[in-house]
């Protein structure tokens, strides 16, 4: 059993209950292991993500806009006389 203590009176209470034994103000419930998980995997792939992005935008074979760059071909003189 897992105990938690009220911000308003200081009394000690059982996590699963919904309000404090002593006042009766509601008991916050704290975030499960599973949900801070999966707040630590979002927070690393947004942290990914952008640097990512970052080290793109850097690269000077890509433009920022994301286009590609295309370079005219040259074309070589036409003979005279043929």
């Amino acid at each position: 059993m897992s105990r938690t203590i009220c911000e308003h009176c200081g009394t000690q209470a059982d996590t699963k209950a919904g309000k404090c034994p002593g006042c009766g103000n509601p008991l916050r419930s704290s975030m499960s292991g599973t949900a801070k998980a999966v707040i630590a995997i979002v927070a690393v792939l947004l942290i990914a993500g952008g640097a990512i992005m970052v080290v793109m935008e850097d690269d000077p074979e890509t433009p920022s806009n994301g286009t590609t760059v295309v370079e005219p071909v040259p074309t070589l003189p036409e003979k005279e006389g043929d």
